[in-house]
C-alpha cells in the first residue's frame, strides 16, 4: 500500500554525524528516515506527557534513583500546555453577575 511522504532536507555540523551513525547502528535502522521516524515517536511521547503534568525520567532500579531529563523544547510543551488550560478556564469561568444574567434570560 502507498503513502503519501514528504521530503526534509537538514544541514547537521559534521561533529554530529557520528553519533547519527552510531544510534542508527544501535537500533538498527537501515535509514537515516528510520532513525528519524523512532526519534520523532519518543519526543512526540515525552512531549504528550510533559502536558499532561509528568515528568520523563530515568530509572535505576537497582539503586532505587532516578534522573529527570530536561530540554528547553520539552519545558517550552510544559508552558504552553500550563497557558492553553490557563486561557481555557479564563474562557469558562463566568463571575456571578454574569451567571444571574444568563439565568435570567
Amino acid at each position: 500500500m502507498a503513502y503519501d511522504t514528504k521530503r526534509y532536507q537538514f544541514e547537521l555540523p559534521a561533529s554530529g554525524t557520528g553519533a547519527i551513525d552510531e544510534m542508527k547502528h544501535l537500533i538498527g535502522a537501515k535509514t537515516n528516515g528510520d532513525l528519524f521516524d523512532n526519534a520523532l515517536t519518543l519526543l512526540h511521547w515525552a512531549i504528550t506527557n510533559v502536558r499532561e503534568g509528568r515528568m520523563i525520567t530515568s530509572m535505576d532500579e537497582n539503586e532505587e534513583n532516578y534522573r529527570v531529563l530536561t530540554m528547553p523544547a520539552l519545558e517550552r510543551a510544559r508552558n504552553a500546555a500550563s497557558v492553553a488550560e490557563e486561557e481555557a478556564v479564563e474562557t469558562t469561568t463566568m463571575s456571578n453577575a454574569e451567571k444571574s444574567t444568563l439565568a435570567a434570560g
